[in-house]
């Protein structure tokens, strides 16, 4: 229910973002700075606390990135290969909002992991979860 929620409230956003920007004038440069600094950030802040599949993470994006890639001269169906490759590798590091799920996970599992005694199996409880296929007993 919750992930129904977040879902629906963010795809919401990220239409009404994507009608802002299909209706303004801004400049392609202008385009790609508010996905990365606005709606991506909107986006990216609930994801350690939700379970998103990459169908529902692609989706909720979907809106923004057809709204923005072609204000910037870009095809709003590129291939994500290319949307979400760094800037570095010609890429338009678009934020994919599956890995950054994945990743701000796994660095809050890290950064609170001290917290656990010893003696408790840190990694076998953590392996339970979706994302943690393997175990380790100590």
């Amino acid at each position: 229910m919750q992930k129904e929620a977040y879902g629906s409230s963010d795809a919401r956003k990220a239409l009404e973002w994507g009608a802002q920007v299909r209706l303004g004038k801004v400049s392609p440069a202008d385009s790609l700075a508010a996905l990365h600094t606005t709606i991506a950030m909107k986006l990216k802040y609930p994801l350690a606390a939700l379970t998103l599949t990459e169908k529902e993470c692609n989706h909720i994006m979907a809106p923004a990135i057809r709204a923005a890639l072609p204000k910037a001269g870009f095809s709003g169906s590129m291939s994500s290969i290319f949307r979400h490759a760094p800037i570095a590798s010609l890429g338009l590091n678009v934020t994919c909002l599956y890995t950054t799920m994945g990743t701000t996970r796994t660095a809050l599992l890290v950064h609170h992991s001290w917290k656990i005694p010893r003696h408790d199996n840190f990694f076998a409880l953590a392996s339970k979860t979706k994302y943690w296929k393997w175990e380790c007993t100590a």
